[in-house]
């Protein structure tokens, strides 16, 4: 059993062409004039552009900055020589999930971003942010021990 396609007779060489086709299979002219395939359409960005969740990545990734730098002038006052380990364990980290977390607000602008997973992996670095700051907080009582 063969499936029948609809056809259309080329106007230049009457050859028959599959209805779908753009040039006739022979002599290559369009079967459908340029004027009928225009179209104008209104031309109004999409409500992904918008770029909202861009700005919000931006603006954590700031505060994140902010707050390493604060945290590194309290350690550097503390024990100066901390302050080298408190960028290798603590700042590379945390600007890690920060960068990625902009990232992941950034593509959310994008069509092609599904939600649940922008949900997960929004969740998976709010919570190394938190582990990030526990680890703050261990590591400055660490150091108020040893002092």
């Amino acid at each position: 059993m063969s499936v029948a396609f609809p056809q259309v007779r080329c106007p230049e060489c009457g050859a028959d062409n599959n209805a779908f086709a753009a040039k006739c299979w022979i002599c290559q002219r369009p079967l459908v004039d340029e004027a009928e395939l225009v179209e104008t359409l209104p031309i109004e960005a999409p409500a992904f552009v918008s770029g909202n969740y861009a700005k919000i990545g931006n603006v954590l990734l700031i505060v994140t900055l902010l707050a390493l730098a604060v945290v590194a002038v309290g350690v550097w006052t503390v024990e100066p020589v901390a302050l080298i380990f408190y960028a290798v364990l603590v700042c590379f980290p945390c600007l890690a999930v920060g960068i990625t977390l902009r990232q992941i607000l950034a593509a959310k602008d994008k069509p092609t971003s599904t939600s649940a997973l922008t949900v997960v992996l929004i969740v998976v670095s709010a919570t190394g942010l938190l582990a990030i700051a526990i680890g703050i907080l261990f590591f400055t009582i660490c150091l108020q021990m040893f002092n």
